[in-house]
């Protein structure tokens, strides 16, 4: 295909038990054109082998990273190779519903002032099961369930106070991504960091209030591992944030969400025995934003370590 309308990045890495589901689902929408580009970080020959299984007359390629790139830079590797006039990202553990292109598509065709159309989505398990009351309250956690379809009124506290969007369900101009930004550092946070790329371009966002993705929930998320450096995206994105100064009527609460990044990052870093880097964080959250569980954590960060098991940190 020479311009399709739609290039689909669906960026993969080892996993193979829910790749096969996400291409039925992209294969199936009631907007045909589009191309896929399924983006491996991991070569591994049996991922090209499930999309090669695929008959989708020339649209869906399979390209592969001669080593890991990270998420983001996968994603950016992809998207710097597409063709359309729009991206949208789809993880390969999650689906779409049928009309999830031609709803989110129509959205920015009839409104040219918008960056970006997304929608709520379905939270399912492992199997596939959707969870209606999982769905809900993330739904509402997310700001998503008092508002209104069409243009969201502030874009840039809708991203930064609620991170609402999901890019998953999501779809923006390609034009407007500076691939440039789209940088190694933010790793898994890159939903949230393209989120506030675009809402950084001054145009408006389109909610569509209908539930078009799955979103699933398992074992082997991102989200689901624990370690010590997993919270130094956001640390990366809000001191970006803050450096390069792009809403600076949001700056006192950019400072705020720093500070618990570097609360984040330090309670990690304790977990994992390492409590002389644990309280650099925490002396940094200190200077941002005092705050009392950050005092108690550089208190704790200072017991002998069967202590601090004992009295170990929680969210």
């Amino acid at each position: 295909m020479s311009m399709p309308k739609v290039s689909v990045i669906l960026p993969v890495y080892q996993r193979e038990q829910y790749l096969g589901i996400a291409i039925e689902g992209i294969v199936a929408q009631t907007f045909q054109d589009f191309e896929v580009i399924v983006s491996d970080n991991s070569a591994k020959d049996s991922l090209r082998k499930i999309c090669e299984s695929f008959e989708c007359h020339g649209r869906l390629r399979y390209r592969s990273n001669p080593r890991n790139l990270g998420a983001a830079l996968n994603i950016r590797a992809a998207v710097s190779e597409s063709k359309g006039i729009y991206v949208t990202i789809l993880n390969d553990d999650d689906c779409w519903e049928p009309t999830f292109l031609e709803k989110l598509v129509s959205s920015l065709e009839k409104n040219p002032n918008c960056v970006l159309a997304f929608s709520d989505h379905w939270i399912m398990d492992a199997q596939g099961k959707i969870d209606v009351a999982a769905t809900d309250a993330n739904t509402k956690h997310y700001g998503r369930a008092e508002l209104p379809a069409g243009d969201v009124k502030e874009p840039v506290k809708f991203v930064l106070e609620k991170n609402g969007v999901p890019q998953m369900a999501a779809l923006f101009r390609r034009d407007a991504l500076d691939l440039s930004l789209l940088t190694e550092q933010v790793i898994w946070a890159y939903d949230f960091w393209i989120s506030c790329i675009l809402a950084a371009s001054g145009n408006a966002f389109y909610h569509v209030p209908e539930r078009l993705t799955r979103y699933r929930v398992h074992g082997e998320m991102e989200t689901a591992r624990k370690s010590p450096d997993k919270s130094e995206p956001m640390i990366y994105i809000f001191e970006q944030l803050l450096n390069l100064n792009w809403f600076p009527l949001m700056r006192g609460f950019l400072e705020q969400r720093l500070a618990v990044a570097y609360y984040s990052n330090g309670r990690d870093l304790l977990w994992f025995d390492q409590p002389a880097a644990a309280r650099r964080m925490f002396r940094k959250a200190l200077r941002l934003s005092w705050h009392q569980k950050s005092m108690a954590a550089f208190a704790l960060s200072l017991a002998p370590l069967p202590i601090r098991r004992h009295l170990q940190i929680t969210k």
